[in-house]
């Protein structure tokens, strides 16, 4: 199962970046389609469209407090 809060699509998305923004080698082809599937996974099952927020797992309708700051 994949990260509901999608940490590790924002983990993914930075992989992203750094490599091609910085020109370090690294998959960055690989780390987009890795943060497709997270994205394409974790909204249908994990983000609450009644209170537009993610929920803490799959099935939930716990808030997923990790976003607040």
């Amino acid at each position: 199962m994949l990260s509901c809060d999608d940490g590790a699509g924002v983990a993914a998305d930075r992989m992203v970046k750094a490599v091609r923004q910085s020109g370090l080698p690294g998959p960055p082809d690989r780390s987009a389609a890795l943060r497709k599937k997270i994205h394409h996974d974790a909204i249908p099952n994990g983000f609450d469209e009644k209170r537009s927020t993610f929920a803490q797992y799959y099935g939930s309708t716990q808030l997923d407090a990790s976003l607040l700051r």
